[in-house]
This record gives C-alpha cells, structure tokens and sequence, in this order.
C-alpha cells in the first residue's frame, strides 16, 4: 500500500468532492460503498475540514474496502439497507479511484448497479438498486428451475437470449417465453422489445420455456381445449392457466376478487381492495360517468391513464367474472407517474392511497380551466365566512367525484410567541394522519463482557428512553448485571472491530436497531484502558503505516494497565486474561502454550457492587491517556499529533477511562513485582500464542510490533491507543475456541417483550391531533409582523368533515438514526364513530360514521406485510383479503393492532349516482359534516360502537338482499 502524506490526502479530498455531485446519466455504472467504510474515509482525510487542519491521523486509516456488511451469505444485497446510513452511491470514476488508492477487500466483487429511467413527464432517472431475481423452467420441467438476474429495463428478448443459453436451446428451434403469475395463470411474453418492467415481470417470478416440436406444434396449443387439471383460479383474458386453459366463470361474488401479488405489491393490493368498497367511488366508476369527466389535458394530472386504468380494474373486480384478477396495467399506469411504486420494493399502503385520489382527481377534474384566486387573509372575521370563502374558492379549481367524497376542510390557528400575531387559515384535507400517544421507550439488545473472564459473555435487553442518553442505558444494564453503570464501556461492534466508543453523554438515537452494541465492564483500580483487537496474522509486514495482511475476528475487548510501568509479559498476561474464556483447555502435548488455567487475576476486582469495598471511589474521568509503545515507536512517532475528529471521539472517551488514584511507579513496581517476576521468567520459556502489535483505530493498519523486551510499554502522546493481538492460522485453528466465542449467556430479559400497553382509543389519536403543540426548531413559522422565524404554537381544528373520511394512524415514524414501527393497539369503532365533539363549526350536524374498510400492516419496519378488511356492499359482511386470497371474517376480527388506515363512511350520505349521470353532492354544503340526518342520539362526548339496532342503518344491504347499484354490472361492462 503507497504511504499517505498530508498532500495525497489533501488530493483524494479534492478528486472525490466533486465526484460526489456527478448526475445520474441513463446507462451510467454507479457502486454501492460501504458506509461505515466511506465514512472513517471522510474522517480520515479531514473531509469537512475546509482549511486542513486536522488531517492525517494514521489511526483511523480506513484499510481495504470491504462491503460485506451489505451482502447476505449468498452474496446477495441485503434487502434492508439504507442510504447514506449503511452505504452511499459512487459514481465510476471515484469508485475507480477508491480502489486504486486502498484496494478492495480480498474475495469481493465491486456491488455495480446501472442508472434507469422511470416516470413520462420528467425522466426521472435513478439507479436500480435491486436486480429482478427469476426462475426459468421447461415447460415439461415445471419443478427444475434455473435462477437469473436482470434489470427491470432489460427486455424479453434479453429474457429470451438468457433462457436459450441456459437451457442450450439452438438459434433454429423456435421458443415461447410465459409469465407464470403467483394465482397459478400464465401470460405470453409476445412483444419483444417490451421491457420486464413493462410487462409486469416481477422479482422471483417464474418464466416458463416452451420449445416447439419437431411437428411445428406447440406443447401448450394442444391443451387449449383439454378441461384435465382445471383450477379455480381464474384470470382475465390474455393470461390462461398454468394447465393452458381459460375459462370465464359468471359465478363470483361482486367485489369478492383477490389481487395477484405482482411482487412486494401486497400494499397496492390492500390500498386497491379498501377503495373498491367505497360506494360512492365504485357506483361512479361503474356507471361510465368517469369517461365524460375523464380530463386528459390536466397538466397536474395523468393523462387520463391512472382513472382509466383504476376504472377497468373496478369492472373486473365487480363483474362476478373472476374471483381474483392481476392489477397489472394499473401498477404500470401508477409507476409511470410515482416512479416509486414502479419497482418491486415494498412501499406504504396509505402513500399509494393518497396517490390513487389525487391522481383520480386530477384526472376527473371537472375544471378545465383553473382561475387564479388571490388568497385573502382573514383578518378577524368570522370563521364561518372565511371557512365558507375558503371551500367555495376551492371547489372552483377543484370539482371531482373525489372531492365530492373524500374532501374536508381543516382550520390552523397558529400564534406568534413574541408578538402574539393570530395567523387563522382553512385547508382542505383529503385524509387525516393521525398521531399515537404511545410511551417513548424502547428496548436495545446488549451484549455485556464483565471483567471477570471465567464468565460468558451475556445478551440481554434494555429498557430506556427513545429521548435519553447512554448514561441512561448504562443505568438500565446495571440493574441487570449488578455492576456499577460507572464501570461501563458502551460500543458499536462492526465487522469485529470498535465503530465507535461512546460518551455518556451521547443521545441514545445515535444507536441504530442493526447496531450491534456491547458494553463492557472495566476495572476501577487500574489506571489506563487500552482497547485490543484480535487478528489472524497472514503474513509479517512491519512498513509504517502498512495495509494489514491481517483479519480481525471474534469480539474486541478492553485492558486495564499501568500507563508507564506495564511490561511486555504483563500485557501479554492481561489480554490472555481476557481470551481465557475461548481458549480451549485442551493442551499441545508439550504444554507449551500457557492458558487461562495457568494464569490468576491475582488482586484484580470484577468491579461489581459485591466486591465494592476495595474499589476506588475516587475515579476522576478527566485525565487522558496515551497509546501504548515501545521506546522505538515513542522515537519515531514523536512528532505526530491526533486531530481527526472522529478518531478523537473515540480516543477521548478511552482516554476519560482513567484512575485519577495517587499511585506512584515505585508503589506500582512495589506491589506488582513479586507476581510479575515469576511470571515473566515463566513466560520467557513458553510459546507465545499471539504477537502484540500497535494498530489504527480500526485495526486495519499495523504500525509497530511490540517486542517481548525489558523495555516497559508506555504511553506517550501519540495519540493511537489501540492494540492488536495476533494469532497465526494454525495457532488459532488449534487454540481457539470458535464455537466457545459464539456461546453467550441469554438472560432472561432477551424473552422479554415490551410492556403490554393498555388500548388507546381512536378519540385519543383525534384529541392529540388537535391538541395545541409548538412547533420545532427545525420547523419555524416566518411571522408576518415580526418579520422574522418564530417556534410558534400551532392548533389544528375540525370544520367539515367529508363523507367518507380517511383515517391514517402514524404506526410509522423515522429520524436519521431512528426508525421505529408502534404496534399500539388502537380500539376504533366498527359501528357509531362519532366525530361531533371534534367539530368547532357551529352549524356542524350530527357525524356518525361506520367503518367499511381497513389496511392492516404486520410486521415491521422495511417490509412486513399488507391485507386488508372490508364489508361488502352486496352482502352486508365483512371479508378479509389477502392478494389472491378472499375469506369471510367476523366483525369481530376487524380491529387488530395491525390496523394502520381506517375508511369511514358517514351515515345518510347524500352522494349517489342517479339514473340520469348526474352526479347529486352536497358539495357546497359547509356545515360540519355530510350526513344532514339529524334524527340520531349518539352521544357526542364520547366514542363508542354501537350495538344496538338503530333506525339510522348504515346504507349497505342487507345479507341477501338483490344488488342496489343504480347500473347493473353485466358482461358487458
């Protein structure tokens, strides 16, 4: 590896920033980095430093490039990685020139992904990071696949390129290509120059290969009239069944039609199925009157595409033809105009719902032409006047079926705190996002090291404040562990080598869930802490700084030494120590290797409360330390200094770990010489089973072998306090004990699930949304008066609320260190919402609402997974759906935990589509709510569900009554 001066740091800076600002070209070859790895470069390098004041620390040297935290064990990227947290995209000159300067690691292969174009009216370019996965298989070999990747732009004449590779099919034979669909049907890949994009090719997707015969026939042809292996799952036309048949069936449930998973598309699926039981919005679809608003020259709209493909989608879904359809042209139509949902990642149900409306808005925009309408302010009038100036401006810019049925109106009051300025405003709404008022804990899982190394190390878990520090967690551990929280050292292992060390005062956001974090206990009565790293030595190389031929393993750990008198053989002693708990016990037949049997702690305590009395109770974290070395390396480091920043935050926190105890060398040399000298005498004749070596902050770059001398080690002020224990292979192979290091102590709080926390009511999700709050250093309001940003107070109010009302519970929530998912429970009403209480109109009426659809998520952050409840107009009940599969369910079964968007639909409402394709709205109603009835008796100080019979039914049919939609869905729609 070439040596860094200051002035080839400076350069690397210099090329590579504004590498970093490259813009994505269609085509152009990008690579994933580690981010870790890119992140020790920029502090390597002084990255942020303008001036190059603090550059190269030889501590921090980044080493070898090494991406194999991204992969799976089957080389495969991870499917939960994020940007610019767990890696960052290079453009190909950096990459290139990362790769000359530290080399990639050994048997890694550069992670390339190319820049794709996604979207129509802007281009929108991006690099695909995830490749299509599919399965090929003869046709007559339906279970014996073979597995390719491909990009979403390559197309099926590429597909078809690879399979007669793959399968050695011949130029001169003649192939078909079938996409076969997760409901069991089979689609001709006819158009070659289609994209798989394009064509609905989706990840893990299986392609079937079918050959002509040597009589020109098709095997497939010959089954198209054959009823043998029929199945019950069937699917428009072009696509057939996998048996090569296909039929249409009159005998389906309307509504009751699964969606096929067009993969990672359950979201989609569950978004679908909840508007599909809106009334209002499926009569409309159904009665053709969406083809004479339908609003192709919108320029906030979509052509037209996204309403045409949703309404053609609906009439497949309520025809009775099919009791499970692939939504295949609407996904495209969708990933023309949100490039996000054109991919095969999982994505969010409510972000696809909120995009469905407005797109179906846009494109049935009554208003051909928008006005322009000066925004007035209110200036002290009466609410009701600015609310009604505020709608009726609106609704002449925006006139559609989706905001006949889904629009609301809000009021925000937000109130300067300096000069009490009183800024009123009105906004429609098309749903409501709500907050959880859930506890702000969470639990991080810790691997705890104690000193005493005849103990395993222990996994547990621990309760503390999203909002708090380490201290804090040091706190919650220490009442586990029954070790002083004082006495603890907090880091992030990654990749076996100390990420980072924490101070503890630092925020506990900083840690990750991915993080693997341990904590370990140190001894109060010893003066320095040293950490060290344990290395398979491959070979010697002592240049300075030298690329490491070594490989780290095992979990790194901390020793306590004198920081002036320890000797060779004492620190040789107390790494041992520490390693004791792998070594195998088992001996060469010689003996030669001394091991943890051999060795005592002699008068070092574990530091735990129980041997407290002989613990210093004096320790002053103020004092610094210095990194070990030898008299040779003190001389040939002495005139370099530590600046990096990151390297300091590290090497600052060890250096606090120090005893401020008045202990002189001579009472050092006093106490320790009687054990030490046999020792040493004893140690002169063994086999060492490391070498000890002076290394970066990572362990990736050696700087000197210690040697086993008279010299003591010492600490002088270089600033590099890290250590590194090296083993050959053959002395690891049979000294170390692998699985030994793998076996940790499970304590009992790692079975321990979060406190159960009692339910939360829909009402308590409203009240907090309209709660007053003050808004964030990072969110200001510029106040008119003051002229200037202000933390104002900001209120949120009910004015009108629509006739189906959207209600999204914010399960969801991220920062830039934390991403968390609440499975709160959350009782909302099936039967008798009332939202009167929340509406501050005046003239408000009765607003009772009755659930008629949810979009559950399970699991967690990064995937999971999405179905959906809702009652069906025709019968009256409840059905679950999950993609293809369409169930009964009780009532009982629709609040879940799992609830994540809840679709009400006001009592009476008054929006109907009529014989005569006109559409009757209250649309200029302004009153609270859409249901004018007012003869209901609910109780408005409270949310309940209703269980009684009432006379204000909802409006859905009774089990077994005919269809009540004003157009019949025959075949021919």
């Amino acid at each position: 590896m070439a040596v860094f001066n200051v002035e080839s740091l400076k350069e690397q800076k210099s090329k590579i920033k504004p590498l970093l600002g490259t813009k994505l070209s269609l085509n152009d070859t990008w690579y994933l980095i580690d981010g870790k790895w890119f992140k020790q470069w920029q502090t390597y390098v002084s990255f942020d430093d303008v001036e190059n004041n603090n550059i190269l620390d030889d501590s921090i040297y980044p080493g070898p490039i090494d991406n194999s935290q991204l992969l799976l064990d089957s080389n495969k990227l991870k499917p939960d990685i994020t940007e610019e947290v767990d890696y960052y995209f290079l453009p190909q000159k950096a990459w290139d020139l990362f790769v000359m300067w530290y080399s990639l690691a050994e048997d890694q292969e550069p992670i390339a992904r190319k820049v794709i174009s996604q979207g129509v009216f802007n281009n929108h370019l991006i690099i695909e990071m995830y490749l299509l996965e599919l399965k090929f298989c003869r046709h007559d070999q339906p279970n014996n696949f073979k597995i390719h990747s491909f990009s979403q732009m390559s197309t099926i004449e590429e597909l078809e390129r690879a399979a007669r590779e793959m399968f050695e099919i011949p130029e001169n034979r003649d192939i078909r290509l079938w996409n076969k669909f997760l409901n069991n049907s089979i689609e001709p890949l006819i158009k070659k120059t289609l994209t798989l994009k394009d064509a609905s090719i989706y990840n893990n997707g299986e392609i079937i290969v079918e050959e002509q015969g040597g009589d020109q026939t098709w095997p497939y042809q010959s089954k198209m009239f054959s009823t043998s292996g029929l199945q019950n799952r069937i699917t428009p036309s072009p696509a057939v069944t996998y048996e090569g048949l296909h039929k249409n069936i009159h005998n389906f449930s309307p509504g009751l039609c699964g969606l096929t998973n067009l993969g990672n598309t359950c979201f989609m699926n569950s978004a679908i199925q909840c508007m599909s039981n809106v009334p209002h919005l499926t009569e409309y679809m159904l009665s053709g009157r969406w083809k004479l608003e339908l609003n192709v020259d919108n320029p906030l709209g979509m052509r037209g595409e996204v309403a045409s493909s949703y309404a053609e989608l609906i009439t497949n879904m309520w025809s009775g033809k099919f009791n499970c359809t692939a939504p295949r042209q609407f996904k495209v139509a969708v990933g023309r105009f949100k490039p996000e949902f054109s991919g095969y990642q999982q994505q969010d149900s409510q972000e696809l719902m909120a995009f469905l409306l407005d797109g179906l808005h846009e494109d049935l925009n009554r208003i051909r032409k928008k006005p322009y309408i000066e925004t007035k302010e209110a200036d002290n009038r009466p609410d009701a006047e600015v609310a009604d100036e505020t709608w009726q401006n609106y609704i002449k810019r925006n006139d559609s079926i989706i905001v006949d049925t889904f629009h609301g109106l809000l009021k925000s009051t937000l109130v300067c705190p300096e000069c009490q300025k009183v800024s009123i405003k009105f906004d429609p709404f098309c749903y409501l996002s709500l907050p959880l008022p859930v506890k702000k804990d969470r639990q991080i899982e810790i691997s705890f090291v104690p000193h005493d190394h005849t103990l395993k190390i222990r996994q547990l878990k621990a309760t503390v404040s999203k909002m708090g520090q380490i201290t804090d967690l040091c706190q919650a551990v220490s009442q586990v562990v029954s070790y002083r929280a004082e006495q603890m050292i907090v880091a992030e292992v990654y990749n076996h080598r100390l990420y980072k060390i924490f101070a503890m005062n630092d925020v506990i956001s900083k840690i990750n869930d991915k993080d693997d974090i341990f904590m370990f206990n140190r001894n109060i009565n010893e003066l320095a802490i040293v950490p060290v790293y344990v290395r398979e030595r491959k070979e010697h190389n002592t240049s300075y700084p030298s690329n490491s031929t070594s490989t780290l393993f095992g979990v790194p750990f901390f020793v306590s030494v004198h920081r002036t008198q320890c000797t060779y053989d004492e620190l040789y002693n107390k790494i041992l120590q520490r390693l004791s708990r792998y070594i195998k016990e088992d001996l060469n037949e010689n003996g030669n290797v001394l091991t943890s049997g051999s060795l005592g702690d002699g008068d070092i305590s574990d530091g735990s409360d129980r041997n407290d009395d002989d613990a210093n109770e004096d320790d002053d974290m103020s004092n610094s330390v210095d990194p070990p070395t030898t008299n040779n390396a003190k001389a040939q480091h002495s005139n370099k200094t530590s600046h990096i920043q990151h390297c300091n935050d590290n090497n600052n926190v060890v250096d606090s770990m120090v005893d401020d105890a008045d202990i002189s060398d001579d009472n050092y040399n006093n106490n320790k010489q009687q054990q030490q000298q046999p020792q040493q005498q004893q140690l002169q004749k063994q086999q060492r089973l490391f070498s000890i070596r002076l290394v970066n902050a990572y362990g990736s770059a050696d700087f000197e072998l210690i040697s086993p001398d008279k010299n003591p080690v010492t600490f002088s002020s270089i600033g590099h306090t890290y250590i590194a224990a090296d083993w050959s292979p053959s002395t690891r192979k049979a000294y170390y004990d692998e699985k030994e290091a793998m076996s940790f102590e499970i304590d009992a709080s790692m079975d321990s699930r979060p406190a159960v926390k009692k339910s939360i009511l829909l009402s308590d999700c409203l009240e907090l949304f309209t709660t007053m709050e003050k808004l964030g250093e990072q969110d200001p309001w510029y106040c008119p008066s003051c002229k200037k940003h202000q933390q104002a107070t900001k209120k949120f109010d009910l004015w009108k609320l629509p006739q189906i009302l959207v209600i999204h519970l914010k399960r969801f929530s991220y920062s830039r260190f934390w991403r968390d998912k609440l499975d709160t429970f959350i009782e909302y009403p099936v039967d008798g919402l009332d939202m009167s209480k929340f509406i501050i109109n005046e003239k408000k009426d009765s607003c009772v609402y009755d659930l008629i659809a949810v979009s559950n998520h399970y699991g967690g952050l990064g995937g999971g997974h999405y179905t959906a409840c809702a009652k069906n107009k025709f019968t009256g009940g409840w059905n679950y759906f999950d993609d293809s599969s369409v169930s009964p369910s009780d009532e009982s079964n629709v609040v879940t935990k799992a609830g994540y968007v809840l679709v009400y639909q006001a009592r009476n409402s008054s929006t109907k589509v009529n014989t005569n394709n006109n559409i009757e709205t209250n649309n200029n109603n302004i009153n609270g709510c859409s249901s004018n009835n007012n003869n209901n008796n609910h109780n408005h100080n409270s949310m309940q569900t209703s269980n009684n019979s009432s006379n204000d039914s909802p409006s859905s049919s009774s089990p077994g009554d005919p269809p009540t939609y004003d157009v019949c869905m025959d075949d021919t729609l």
